[in-house]
C-alpha cells in the first residue's frame, strides 16, 4: 500500500526524473536500456496531466537520452545538467570546457587494458563504468582521481552506481533543476525530483530548497532526500497511483 505522503494534486507540482535505477533498471551495458511500452504510456499521460511540467534529468547525453525514449521527446537535462533543452525548443548548451584528445585517450587505454571496463564519452567529460568488471573499481578510481588533480578545478570527479565520471564542474542535476524551475510550464509548481545515486543529491538539495519533495529509489547510505521508494516497480505505480488515478 503507499504511503500517505505519495498523495499529490498534479496542478501543484512539476516532476524531474532520472533515468538509470530510477525509471528503469540498470542493464550491462549503458546502451541497452530503451523505455518499454509500458513506460512510454505512463510517461505520456503523465506529460499531459502536468500539462508538460515534467522533465527527465540524467546523466546521459541528450542525444541518448532521446534515443531511449524515442519517438517521445520531453523536456530534459543531459550531462547532469550541462546540456538542457525545453520540450518542443533547441538545446541550451553551456559552454563548459571539453577534455582534450590525451585525456580520452588515456582512458581508451585504461579500458582497453581491463577486460569489462566500458567507456562513456559525454559532451564535457567521460565515464568509465566497471559494472562488468567490479574488481577495477580501484583502478578506475585512481584514475579519474588522478586525472582531475592534473586538470585542476574545471573538471570534477564524480562516482555513481559501478561508474567513476570526470565531468566539467560548475553544473549538476540541482543546477538544471533551478534553471527548469525559472521556466514554463515549471515555474510557480513544487518540484518532485526522484533519483537514485550519488550524482542525484544535488536534485534533492535542490528540489528541497524549493519546497518540493525529494524521493530516493532504494536505501542505504546518507541522503538529502527526504522521502524512500524501493525499486523502480515501486515508483511507476506511485507515479500512476498519484497523478492518474
Amino acid at each position: 500500500m503507499l504511503a500517505p505522503w505519495l498523495d499529490v494534486d498534479a496542478s501543484d507540482w512539476a516532476l524531474f526524473l532520472d533515468i538509470d535505477g530510477t525509471l528503469l533498471d540498470f542493464q550491462p551495458r549503458p546502451e541497452q536500456v530503451f523505455a518499454d511500452p509500458e513506460l512510454h504510456e505512463l510517461l505520456g499521460q503523465l506529460y499531459g496531466r502536468l500539462q508538460g511540467a515534467l522533465a527527465l534529468v540524467s546523466g546521459r547525453n541528450l542525444a541518448d537520452i532521446d534515443r531511449i525514449f524515442a519517438p517521445q521527446a520531453f523536456s530534459a537535462a543531459g550531462g547532469h545538467g550541462s546540456e538542457i533543452r525545453l520540450a518542443g525548443e533547441h538545446a541550451i548548451e553551456s559552454d563548459l570546457p571539453t577534455l582534450t584528445p590525451a585525456v580520452i585517450r588515456g582512458a581508451q587505454r585504461l579500458v582497453d587494458r581491463s577486460p569489462g571496463l566500458l567507456l562513456e564519452r559525454k559532451r564535457h567529460g567521460l565515464a568509465v563504468h566497471y559494472r562488468g568488471a567490479p574488481e577495477a573499481r580501484d583502478k578506475v578510481r585512481d584514475w579519474v582521481d588522478a586525472e582531475t588533480h592534473a586538470l585542476g578545478p574545471q573538471f570534477s570527479a564524480v562516482e555513481g552506481k559501478m561508474v567513476c565520471e570526470l565531468l566539467a564542474s560548475g553544473v549538476d542535476k540541482g543546477v538544471a533543476i533551478h534553471h527548469f524551475m525559472s521556466r514554463e510550464p515549471f515555474r510557480r509548481r513544487k518540484p518532485i525530483f526522484v533519483g537514485d545515486d550519488i550524482p542525484d543529491e544535488p536534485g534533492f538539495v535542490a528540489t528541497n530548497e524549493h519546497g518540493g519533495l525529494s524521493i530516493r529509489i532504494g536505501a542505504g547510505g546518507r541522503s538529502a532526500a527526504t522521502k524512500n521508494l524501493a525499486s523502480v516497480i515501486e515508483l511507476r505505480r506511485w507515479l500512476a497511483k498519484s497523478f492518474l488515478d
